[in-house]
């Protein structure tokens, strides 16, 4: 599995702690918890996608790494090629 998917997973947890002190709060701080909620989202889903990125690059990398390809080369025509789309 993904490290980036385990530490988007452990982050969701602390979201859900904010929501179930959301829950139980008396006062008037739902409002206040559920945008501190959202925040907290936007901000793990934003470090999940840069982190996936990276696992994604490390693992092109590693693969040409281990051929007798020209690593430069190999790269810049890939890159190259997702420019396009």
């Amino acid at each position: 599995m993904s490290k980036a998917l385990d530490k988007f997973r452990e982050q969701r947890e602390l979201v859900d702690r904010l929501v179930s002190i959301c829950e139980s709060a008396t006062d008037d701080n739902h409002d206040a918890l559920s945008r501190a909620g959202v925040v907290f989202c936007v901000a793990f889903w934003q470090a999940y996608v840069e982190n996936v990125i990276m696992e994604a690059y490390e693992s092109i990398r590693s693969k040409i790494r281990s051929s007798d390809a020209d690593e430069i080369a190999l790269l810049k025509k890939f890159f190259k090629l997702n420019k396009n789309y």
